[in-house]
């Protein structure tokens, strides 16, 4: 049960972060591309809605001038979210029907969280 109260808890806190990100961001890091396309406000936010979260951080990124340290902390929640998100529990690593499996992915997970 706590396996699986982390694995919620941290998909939860996924799209939050996702959530903060893209309005944070939103007018800010257009791409000059979007700038020509895109007519009005809310065409540029729900354009930037379908964009995934590696592609909002590439617009991010060309649009500011991001400190290294953050830089390095976005690449990082980047490849821990995609992880999560798109298989962790398909992983052998990470199997969640073996002892080891389940202790392997609360590591993860609890390093996730923090």
């Amino acid at each position: 049960m706590t396996l699986f109260s982390l694995l919620g808890i941290c998909i939860a806190r996924c799209q939050e972060i996702e959530h903060l990100i893209a309005h944070s961001f939103v007018l800010g890091a257009m791409a000059p591309s979007e700038r020509r396309r895109e007519q009005t406000i809310g065409e540029l936010i729900n354009s930037w809605k379908r964009k995934t979260l590696g592609q909002m951080l590439r617009i991010i990124d060309e649009g500011y001038e991001i400190e290294p340290t953050v830089r390095a902390s976005f690449e990082l929640f980047l490849k821990m979210r995609n992880r999560l998100v798109h298989g962790l529990t398909t992983d052998d690593q990470y199997d969640i029907r073996s002892s080891w499996g389940q202790d392997e992915m609360i590591a993860f997970l609890t390093l996730f969280e923090l």
